[in-house]
């Protein structure tokens, strides 16, 4: 029986007593050596390993045409579904335990699901047999990321590899996923993106015959290690002192023999821009340019491959003064308002020369000066923040060295706890008063308070000074203290609450009129103001307007006193009107109040004029009686003064005066239509004034004394 036709008969006619229907753990044939293989490669998956048959059109046809093909893999009486690939492949999944020998061939046993069965020999060993060491890696298998690797197939004889195609992939698991690698030929070029540990697969293709075959190096073959350590640094740990330099040694062990020339460049950032360092080599001494975070890049090019590394973290550390500037307390914590106190220890500098300081919010500045000379001493930060310093040394002779943190060594914050209130937590109704304090206050300085709705201000001064002084908020809304202390023992210190510690709420019926709604011009109507914790002794202003935002005029009243919570008011003209009550405090403080809502509605002043005729249509030399409905509140001798105008805002002119609200004005003279307005003279020389809102006499030419027209 030849080779062909041991692939093409079934078992049955194979094997030794044993029938097309016995059971699989019965079966024992094996194959003899010469017997041909079909090709195949191992897979390795997350659920284990498969057996990827290449050239599936070599199958005996009744195999290759089953509808199904299944694979008997061990004693027992289990089969296993062979897969169908859409490139026209094969995948026999593979047991635990069950592998290729030493040469790469394994025997399975096929079945095309009716009782035939064919036992088939796979070689799963590269088409092209490898050495011992299949993969060569040059410069070396452990590099730094930046290193450029060639990576070539290292075959056990010298094959003819025309007719060959060769697939190179890496993975950091030997499951994968593979990432591809530039290239077909035996050799290629791989620059590794990322560190780690990777696993190395080579496909080679038989462009004729279109067999493959796949080596996957069973454990890592190529370390990539994070390149933090590219050079070795003097100090060791990288930092250093602005103006000092750094040696640096470059540290790449895969040329640790061939000492390329390096060229040396630095970055503030991972990205780049790189700035080159000047001198070149294995060893240089480098004195960065200011203070900050340096990463390091080295760049050569040996045997015409070029190579880059860059480190991952900053290296070079360089700072001016974290260890040069201290500061007490040691953090640099403070309460806005309290101070810190700074000392500079610069190497081989006297204390007595001239030091110059200064702070900002970030160490390229812009830097604000500190007031002081010396090499300690205390500072009261006026705003609150992070802080870097900065000191200036300046010997006798004039030459300077500065000094900039390369952190934040002073931080300030505005507390709550500096502030002692009454009532606390101070929630108030506008018109009530809080008493405000500060713990700790040194004895023998001043005080000065200020109140803001912002912590960022504008603050407003606050009446008085000292400790315990107490405030009444002029206005509703939430309000942040701030208290300046000052004296001629120490500098000003300013100390700012954190957060608003006084709430004031608007309240509500400060402000009543009595009667409220319609009233009749003529008749007085009772305001009052109802505001919390008012003091006796206050005093009080009076105005309307017809707007909630004015304008204001003053409430007029026959009131022996109009500085009190209570006025009795005349309204003067038609109108809605807001009140509007001001209370000036014995410390001169001023509380204003305004009516939410119009509380005095006068309708119209016809019903207060009166004129006989009615209407008042006279000529030019006519005559007409004028009155007024008003009865005065108290007995006395009144005087009513009354003048004209031809607008409602006038100016008017007087037409005269009497003791009765009833007045004659005889020959008005000019035509047209006039307005009236009339002043109360009270005994008390308190004067009421009240105008029409609208036209009362028509004056039109005439020849004659009076009558119509």
């Amino acid at each position: 029986m030849n080779k062909q036709h041991l692939l093409t008969a079934p078992l049955t006619a194979l094997l030794l007593s044993l029938s097309a229907c016995s059971a699989p753990a019965s079966l024992k044939a094996r194959l003899g050596a010469d017997t041909p293989s079909l090709r195949a490669s191992l897979v390795s998956t997350s659920a284990g390993q498969s057996l990827r048959v290449l050239q599936a059109e070599q199958l005996p046809s009744a195999l290759r045409d089953a509808p199904e093909i299944r694979a008997i893999l061990d004693n027992s009486n289990s089969t296993y579904p062979v897969q169908r690939n859409a490139d026209g492949s094969l995948s026999i999944p593979l047991p635990a335990g069950r592998q290729p020998d030493s040469s790469g061939l394994i025997e399975i046993l096929l079945t095309d699901g009716a009782q035939q069965s064919w036992l088939l020999r796979f070689d799963t060993g590269p088409l092209l047999k490898l050495s011992d060491q299949p993969i060569i890696a040059l410069p070396a298998n452990k590099v730094l990321l930046g290193t450029s690797l060639s990576l070539q197939a290292n075959f056990a004889e010298s094959p003819d590899l025309g007719d060959f195609l060769f697939t190179w992939s890496a993975a950091a698991s030997v499951q994968g996923p593979f990432v591809p690698i530039s290239g077909t030929g035996p050799r290629v070029r791989w620059e590794p993106t990322a560190a780690g540990n990777y696993y190395l697969r080579l496909e080679m293709r038989d462009t004729r015959s279109g067999a493959s075959s796949v080596y996957t190096s069973p454990a890592p073959l190529i370390f990539v290690g994070s390149p933090d350590q590219i050079a070795n640094l003097e100090p060791a740990n990288g930092r250093i002192l602005a103006g000092d330099t750094v040696r640096l040694n470059a540290n790449i062990p895969e040329f640790s023999t061939d000492r390329p020339a390096w060229l040396w460049s630095y970055s503030q950032s991972a990205v780049g821009p790189f700035a080159p360092i000047a001198g070149q080599g294995q060893t240089i001494s480098w004195e960065p340019p200011r203070a900050g975070s340096y990463y390091l890049r080295l760049q050569a090019s040996l045997d015409g491959i070029e190579h880059s590394y860059t480190s991952s973290r900053p290296v070079v550390l360089v700072s001016n003064a974290d260890e040069v500037i201290s500061t007490d307390p040691a953090a640099g914590e403070v309460t806005r308002g309290l101070s810190v106190r700074l000392q500079a220890r610069v190497p081989n500098a006297d204390p007595a020369w001239r030091h110059l300081w200064s702070y900002a919010s970030s160490p390229q500045g812009p830097f604000q000066a500190i007031s002081g000379e010396s090499s300690e001493i205390s500072w009261i930060p006026d705003a609150t923040g992070e802080f870097y310093l900065r000191v200036r040394v300046i010997d006798p002779a004039g030459t300077e060295k500065t000094y900039t943190s390369a952190q934040v060594l002073v931080s300030v914050r505005d507390s709550d706890e500096r502030f002692v209130l009454s009532p606390s937590p101070s929630n108030l109704v506008r018109g009530q008063s809080v008493l405000l304090g500060l713990a700790d206050a040194p004895a023998g300085r001043s005080i000065s308070w200020f109140w803001s709705p912002s912590a960022s201000g504008p603050f407003q001064a606050i009446a008085g000074q000292g400790q315990n002084v107490r405030w009444t908020p002029p206005v509703a809304g939430s309000f942040y203290l701030r208290a300046e202390v000052s004296g001629i023992d120490g500098p000003t210190a300013a100390f700012t609450s954190a957060s608003a510690l006084v709430s004031v709420a608007e309240a509500s019926g400060v402000i009543t009129a009595s009667p409220s709604g319609n009233l009749a011009m003529g008749r007085s109507v009772s305001l009052r103001a109802n505001i919390p914790d008012a003091p006796q002794d206050g005093q009080y202003s009076w105005s309307v307007g017809t707007s909630v935002f004015g304008p204001w005029q003053s409430a007029q009243s026959l009131d022996a006193s109009q500085s009190g919570p209570q006025l009795n008011w005349y309204p003067g003209a038609s109108g809605n009107y807001f009140v509007k009550a001001d209370l000036n405090r014995p410390d001169g403080s001023v509380l204003s109040f305004v009516s939410p809502q119009a509380l005095v509605f006068v309708a119209t002043s016809r019903d207060f004029f009166t004129t006989s005729p009615s209407p008042a249509t006279i000529g030019s030399q006519g005559a007409v009686t004028l009155g007024a409905n008003f009865s005065p509140a108290s007995s006395g001798s009144y005087t009513y003064a009354w003048s004209t105008s031809l607008a409602p805002t006038g100016p008017f002119t007087a037409i005269g005066a009497s003791v009765t609200p009833r007045f004659s004005w005889v020959g008005p003279g000019t035509p047209g239509n006039y307005y009236l307005k009339l002043d109360v003279i009270a005994p008390s020389r308190q004067v009421l004034s009240f105008v029409s809102s609208e036209p009362m006499v028509f004056v039109g030419e005439s020849r004659t004394g009076g009558g119509t027209f």
